[in-house]
């Protein structure tokens, strides 16, 4: 089936690929605008008939699933802590959902002259951004203040690096897809090893731990055959039932942060919180992101949230705390941990872990829906896709890092983190 105006089609996807990471650098949100547009574009450009038809070809199945968890999800509402603010949450997510299948559909329907130069526009853009971040590191933010009046502290870093960092890396990995099916083998292989170089230089630790693990998870589900998307989602709901069994019982956040290296202090820490209390605001705030930047705290700080998040799942664990509660059922109680300093919320807006985060909120039901909706669109996709064994290890790399980074990072209903996925999504399906 042809969209109706196929070069429009193709205008709106050129804006995507060249405006989506762009505009991420100046600010991460704008990429939720920006897919947005594009969604718009898709179902113009299809034809509102002709879209409508291929959500009927649509099996019951995936229906089914996705009514029901929708409804849960809205149901999750009537006993969260503030039900209008979980309703807009709801709709969010919704919305968010939407756009991404509009964008799919539009991908879909692209020609592969036309999908190559959507791609050539993505590297260009690409590029770009690689060569804004660099020279912001190498001018210590000149560029930026220049450009965009923001500077580059280099004591905490960007406040966008990470979302920024993450987008590149991803892009450029369909990038090197489609350059390995293009059989451009040598500058596949290249960028690979590039980013992974790249993410080093730049100092993102979650992704320089997420790549070479993804990429031995994507060899092993490979090997796995046709049950790799059974393994996987199996994978992700075992492991989440162990963290919530085990984490503040047979271990506590108290116990990694005893096992981990100490940070030494010129002072001990009471002394240390005195003294910054005491300081103004701006000192305090910038000493605090110093403190939170080092890898060994920002993992300490993440278990005391997921042994905070695993507790509050064991209160109710069928029926959630309702949506959006992450951000009341712990905004009062701080961290304080007896070994060294951190400080914060023991439940910062949410999990800083997608599987926790929805199964505090939605329970039990709405978390095991939530995967049966994950393995309903990834079985689909697994069917569909026609490639080579090596072919299938870079595209379940992609996913993979993605789900490694929402299980260490990022909310589950975060709007422009699932924008980001829905931007590589899109530009996945353009490069197969």
């Amino acid at each position: 089936m042809k969209a109706l105006h196929p070069v429009i089609l193709y205008y709106f996807f050129v804006g995507l690929a060249f405006f989506g990471p762009l505009l991420s650098y100046i600010s991460y949100r704008s990429i939720v605008p920006v897919c947005a547009f594009a969604a718009i574009g898709s179902v113009f450009s299809i034809g509102r008939v002709r879209f409508f038809a291929i959500i009927n070809e649509i099996s019951i199945i995936p229906k089914l699933v996705t009514c029901l968890f929708f409804l849960w999800l809205f149901g999750t509402t009537l006993w969260a802590p503030d039900t209008s603010r979980g309703l807009i949450s709801a709709m969010k997510f919704l919305g968010s959902w939407s756009i991404i299948f509009c964008m799919c559909i539009g991908a879909l329907h692209l020609n592969q002259r036309t999908a190559e130069k959507v791609l050539v526009f993505l590297s260009i853009s690409l590029s770009v951004v690689i060569f804004l971040l660099v020279s912001d590191l190498v001018s210590n933010g000149m560029v930026s203040f220049l450009l965009f009046k923001r500077k580059y502290i280099p004591l905490y870093g960007f406040f966008w690096f990470k979302p920024t960092v993450t987008l590149v890396t991803l892009g450029a990995l369909v990038l090197s897809y489609k350059c390995w099916a293009l059989e451009k083998k040598a500058l596949s292989v290249t960028m690979v090893i590039s980013i992974f170089f790249m993410v080093i230089m730049l100092n993102s630790k979650t992704l320089g731990f997420a790549i070479p693990f993804s990429l031995l998870g994507a060899i092993f589900l490979v090997s796995c055959g046709k049950h790799r998307v059974k393994i996987l989602i199996g994978t992700i709901f075992i492991s989440t039932t162990i963290l919530v069994g085990t984490i503040g019982k047979t271990f506590t956040a108290n116990d990694i942060s005893s096992a981990l290296p100490e940070l030494s202090h010129e002072r001990d820490n009471n002394a240390f919180l005195e003294e910054l209390a005491q300081r103004d605001n701006e000192i305090f705030s910038a000493t605090v992101r110093i403190i939170e930047r080092s890898a060994v705290l920002s993992l300490i700080r993440r278990a005391y949230i997921w042994e905070y998040s695993a507790n509050k799942i064991k209160q109710k664990p069928f029926l959630g705390w309702g949506l959006g509660a992450s951000r009341y059922i712990g905004n009062k109680e701080k961290v304080m941990d007896p070994n060294r300093v951190i400080f914060g919320e023991l439940l910062p807006l949410h999990s800083h872990n997608f599987t926790l985060q929805v199964w505090m909120e939605t329970g039990l039901i709405g978390f095991v829906l939530f995967l049966a909706l994950s393995y309903t669109v990834l079985a689909k996709a697994d069917l569909t896709i026609r490639a080579s064994l090596l072919e299938r290890v870079y595209l379940l790399t992609i996913p993979l890092i993605s789900i490694i980074l929402w299980y260490l990072n990022y909310g589950a209903w975060t709007s422009w983190w699932l924008h980001q996925l829905g931007f590589i999504i899109a530009m996945t399906i353009i490069s197969l």
